[in-house]
């Protein structure tokens, strides 16, 4: 839902709007064990989406991205294939830190923040992140959008509510 009323936004700019579904959501194709990456594998949808918008004729890109779509707007924007094509980026309620997310959403769940830690643990091992029903373990730094952020040159703009618990705040600012 969020993304379609980004299309409303972007059709009275005057862009046209592709929103396309990743692997593994309610819309996407399945792949592996149908989980979740977190971003780190997503992000090969939208490219593949920008490749056949690119074989239509379109030249130039402005991306929007939603939470986890942040991650994978933040990852074709620093793609030496992509990053000349994009123009611009808006941001709403992007996840640039999942240890923060973790954290905030353990403190949510009431559970001790060693949890937190430990979920980090569960990613990023091999055996733990398959046996989490994950295809390969998560590289937590490597999506971290706050210690990559000299690497995107497009212009941001970040929307984010003050209110938001489960993504917070801190590292959009």
């Amino acid at each position: 839902a969020g993304p379609l009323r980004g299309v409303r936004a972007a059709t009275a700019a005057g862009l046209p709007s592709l929103v396309p579904a990743y692997r593994n959501t309610l819309d996407g194709e399945r792949q592996g064990r149908g989980r979740s990456h977190l971003g780190a594998t997503e992000g090969a949808d939208l490219r593949e989406a920008l490749a056949r918008l690119r074989g239509e004729g379109a030249e130039r890109f402005v991306l929007f991205g939603w939470s986890m779509g942040a991650q994978l707007c933040l990852a074709a924007a620093v793609d030496p294939e992509w990053a000349p094509r994009i123009d611009r980026i808006v941001l709403d309620s992007p996840v640039l830190d999942w240890r923060a997310v973790l954290a905030a959403n353990v403190a949510r769940a009431r559970l001790p923040r060693a949890a937190a830690r430990g979920a980090e643990a569960w990613l990023g091992h091999p055996r733990r992140a398959r046996g989490l029903g994950l295809d390969a373990p998560i590289d937590l730094d490597a999506l971290d959008g706050v210690r990559r952020a000299s690497e995107v040159a497009q212009p941001v703009l970040v929307h984010h509510g003050l209110r938001d618990w489960s993504v917070p705040i801190a590292a959009s600012r």
